[in-house]
């Protein structure tokens, strides 16, 4: 059996019955793809200023921070050899460890109304 259905520009097509299903479950997800990215522009406008700021300058800094460590990468091999890498990574993971023990907010077992300032 043929369905008919008329598209956005007024044609009409015949469909047969399974091409006819295939069509509507494309649609409906189409449908579902379409409110995802409405609720995520919706969550965009709720975090939007001072989110995509801080976003932007993590992103500028850390484009820095890569340039700079291949060029000290580059160097510290080029004067003490391989093994002077690996310790110059741990140095900088030992400091890592400090300043996240210092500095960095516990979230476990608490809300997010408790977390965001």
């Amino acid at each position: 059996m043929t369905k008919v259905f008329r598209t956005r520009t007024n044609r009409d097509i015949s469909l047969t019955d399974d091409v006819a299903e295939l069509c509507v479950e494309e649609a409906g997800q189409e449908a579902i793809r379409s409110a995802a990215s409405e609720k995520r522009r919706q969550l965009a406008d709720i975090f939007w200023g001072r989110a995509r700021r801080r976003a932007d300058l993590e992103r500028r800094m850390g484009r820095v921070a890569a340039f700079i460590g291949l060029n000290i990468i580059g160097a510290l091999i080029g004067v003490w050899g391989l093994s002077s890498v690996f310790a110059g990574f741990a140095i900088v993971a030992a400091f890592g460890s400090v300043i996240a023990a210092l500095f960095i907010t516990e979230t476990r077992f608490r809300t997010l109304e408790e977390i965001s300032p």
